[in-house]
């Protein structure tokens, strides 16, 4: 069995859509049984939930229409749609202005251009002696070593401090000076109603320098002068937006900290089983494993286990069947219907 890069893209697609809609449906139905008294610390919660859940599909498909599902007035979902709109709205209105304030925090730019050979020449006449910081000097469960554990392994340890970097120009970032890099960054930063998932946005800007694809890890670092050293660091836009991170992510409240990091976890894992053929291949090969058991487990006349969802309730806590989910079902299935363990094709 063999998978082309567009049936993989399907499937993925397909993935996202039916989580989105599930995510959907799941609080449209919390909600509506709140406003008749029945919450979640109710022990039968899950019943009344399960039972609205099969009436909402029934309807929604006889009908097509959410407000029908559940006995949802049209007023009220109305009512709900339109706060929520203008609610959304204000914040775009918020978020456009301060990104037009966060442009103009960085003014006309007048330094080097962004190429590696520029850049090398510009910073070559600094001195970075006593600037020079290196990741290791963390300790494990510093936010440092949290952030930084998924950069491009091509990428070095040490990299020049933001404070030296603070009246320097930042080419990639087309700014005069690091200060003035910080605060267009911040500007927009404080205009974000959600912290953490815009904390979280940045650190995907910050954790593609240096990934394949994204000029690669060797073309972007520099060579520069620290007491007479010769050191390797990764570009001065990297420094700047480690320490912008790093200092925003302390001042998070522990839920909101709790909430970026998985954000980051879960987005290295779904990066891992998803777009890297070696976490592909590892997310099928769990996925047959686990079907094959499933299968002798079904053979010897035991309740069941035959979709990988059922699987997946079973054992919540199985990273690779939950963020490889996409390939993980493709093994499961095959597996559980007696098929050959399929491989991930690949490009010639």
């Amino acid at each position: 069995m063999r998978l082309t890069e567009q049936r993989l893209r399907i499937l993925i697609r397909e993935e996202v859509e039916r989580r989105l809609f599930n995510k959907l449906i799941d609080v449209l139905i919390t909600e509506e049984l709140k406003r008749f008294g029945i919450n979640e610390e109710d022990k039968d919660f899950d019943d009344w939930k399960a039972v609205s859940r099969r009436k909402f599909l029934q309807n929604l498909g006889r009908t097509g229409a959410a407000a029908t599902a559940l006995g949802l007035g049209g007023a009220y979902l109305d009512r709900k749609l339109r706060a929520r709109g203008a609610a959304r709205q204000a914040s775009k209105s918020a978020y456009k202005k301060a990104s037009k304030e966060a442009k103009e925090a960085l003014g006309e730019y007048s330094g080097p251009h962004f190429s590696r050979a520029e850049q090398e020449e510009y910073f070559s006449s600094f001195d970075f002696a006593g600037s020079i910081q290196d990741l290791n000097s963390y300790s494990e469960d510093s936010i440092e070593s949290t952030i930084s554990q998924f950069r491009p392994s091509g990428l070095p340890t040490t990299f020049i401090s933001a404070a030296a970097l603070s009246d320097k120009p930042i080419p990639k970032l087309k700014a005069n000076s690091g200060d003035a890099a910080l605060l267009s960054y911040n500007i927009k930063y404080e205009a974000a109603q959600d912290k953490p998932r815009a904390l979280y946005r940045l650190y995907t800007v910050w954790a593609g320098i240096g990934q394949v694809g994204y000029a690669g890890a060797g073309s972007v670092t520099l060579v520069v002068n620290a007491g007479g050293k010769k050191v390797r660091v990764p570009p001065p836009e990297w420094s700047i937006l480690f320490h912008f991170i790093v200092e925003k992510a302390k001042k998070l409240s522990e839920e909101e900290l709790i909430a970026f990091q998985n954000n980051i976890f879960g987005s290295e894992l779904d990066r891992f089983f998803n777009t890297v053929h070696r976490g592909k291949q590892e997310a099928l090969d769990k996925g047959y494993e686990m079907g094959s058991k499933a299968k002798q487990h079904n053979d010897q006349g035991r309740p069941p286990i035959t979709t990988p969802d059922q699987y997946r309730k079973i054992k919540p806590d199985d990273l690779v069947a939950e963020h490889g989910q996409s390939f993980f079902d493709i093994g499961f299935v095959a597996a559980v219907n007696g098929k050959e363990k399929p491989k991930v094709a690949t490009r010639n």
